[in-house]
């Protein structure tokens, strides 16, 4: 534990001390290496690190950020204002009917809003210019370096010292509040636990594996359209492994959700004729045989989604499973539809017996129709429809293509990433408006008379 007030204290340290614009940056991907048994206080409440920093780094900002020089930050509205307006009238509805207690319902409210939009706000006012843009970056490059790294590890050795470091320092970790928050179970503890079909699910840094994967899906989006848009904010070569490995750590996770994400991503990084080229559609092949033949359990991850006892096997979903639980889902909708039965309401019916077959609840159509119900529905729609129509610079072909991976991952799995979600989009928004400035200047410069 030690250890982790140790970084606690180097990142709040640099943020009030030296540059609080520059550790929001890096803070926003670099969170994702502290999963949620990554604790400051393991006695509930409990305070994670990345809990801690996110209250933090606000704080510091309005105190210490604009007073250097107002003129490094970003002074456009917040982009996701709207939404962040219907999230709220969402929650606050759903509040009326919860079944926690209200305590409760704020506190993880609070930790939603913080996490997410709070944090969305001040990373956009960080954002300003090229150099802002070459940070994030190079903070991606290395965080795909870092847990594919990990990842690739953890797949050959069947062993995370990271994690098996996180678990070992928690006191209780196999307690009703601690189990949850990561499923890596080291050797140590008897078994390696992450082997799904003969092969192993790497965690890397994360508290389940296909929050890995997740990330490295949109790595291997943001760093493909940086790599596709040839920027000299990182040395070309650095840039192209890092996508590779982010594209092969989206495989290390074993897991179906952010594969396909990812294959809807890459229409985003290559062109369609790129894609169906014949040389690229041979290599595919080849890659898909060399896949069946060298690690055929891998396939079975596909095969499980119509074969029942397939899928119990290996512990993995199936068309069956699915319609089992999303029965279940509409049911307990229907128990109040309109507005939900509240946050943390899927945890209630679970403790009560009243969900039974819907286990996880993997879907977010399920999520948030049990939870917040119509109402909440209509917000998530909103979020991506707005996304679409009101900003204006990033490209259709790099952005379509984006929404509807991140729609079929949280379709099959739950709510994704908001917070690098949302940082990407920000991101890329402000690349996008730079790059047309530039153009309109550079046009503007030569219609001029000398």
């Amino acid at each position: 534990m030690i250890l982790y007030w140790i970084i606690f204290l180097s990142i709040i340290a640099y943020a009030w001390w030296y540059d609080c614009k520059k550790a929001i940056i890096v803070w926003l991907p670099a969170q994702v290496l502290f999963n949620a048994m990554v604790a400051l206080k393991f006695s509930p409440p409990a305070l994670t690190i990345h809990i801690a920093v996110n209250f933090l780094l606000p704080v510091i900002f309005m105190l210490r950020g604009l007073g250097k020089n107002p003129q490094r930050f970003n002074k456009s509205p917040f982009f996701f204002e709207p939404v962040l307006i219907a999230y709220i009238f969402s929650y606050l509805l759903s509040m009326i009917v919860s079944r926690v207690t209200f305590g409760a319902y704020v506190n993880s409210m609070l930790k939603f809003f913080v996490t997410n939009f709070v944090m969305l706000y001040f990373f956009q006012k960080c954002i300003n210019d090229k150099k802002d843009i070459e940070l994030f970056t190079k903070t991606c490059v290395v965080i795909a370096f870092m847990i594919v790294s990990l990842g690739l590890y953890e797949t050959i050795f069947k062993d995370n010292p990271i994690l098996d470091y996180v678990y070992n320092t928690c006191p209780d970790p196999l307690s009703p509040d601690n189990r949850d928050k990561m499923y890596y179970r080291p050797p140590s503890a008897g078994h390696y636990s992450s082997m799904r079909y003969g092969l192993a699910r790497a965690y890397s840094f994360f508290g389940i594996h296909i929050a890995f994967g997740l990330m490295c899906a949109y790595l291997s989006y943001f760093l493909g359209v940086m790599y596709r848009e040839r920027t000299t904010f990182v040395k070309p070569k650095h840039l192209y492994w890092a996508l590779m490995l982010s594209i092969v750590g989206t495989f290390l996770c074993n897991s179906k959700a952010p594969l396909v994400a990812l294959v809807c991503f890459l229409f985003a990084i290559f062109t369609r004729k790129q894609i169906f080229n014949k040389k690229v559609f041979m290599f595919l092949v080849a890659g898909i045989l060399a896949l069946i033949f060298l690690a055929p359990g891998y396939v079975d991850n596909f095969i499980s989604l119509f074969d029942k006892n397939l899928a119990e096997e290996g512990g993995g979903s199936s068309v069956e499973g699915r319609k089992v639980q999303f029965a279940v889902a509409a049911r307990l909708f229907a128990e109040s539809p309109i507005i939900g039965n509240g946050l943390g309401a899927l945890g209630y019916f679970h403790k009560t017996g009243e969900s039974a077959g819907l286990l996880g609840a993997e879907s977010v159509w399920m999520q948030f129709g049990v939870e917040r119900g119509l109402v909440g529905l209509v917000v998530y729609v909103y979020f991506y429809i707005y996304i679409y129509m009101r900003q204006r610079y990033i490209p259709n072909k790099i952005l379509v293509p984006f929404i509807i991976g991140s729609i079929v991952y949280e379709t099959a799995t739950g709510i994704g990433n908001i917070a690098m979600y949302g940082g990407i989009i920000i991101v890329l928004r402000q690349y996008y408006k730079i790059k047309m400035q530039e153009r309109n200047e550079a046009r503007i410069s030569d219609i001029s008379p000398q």
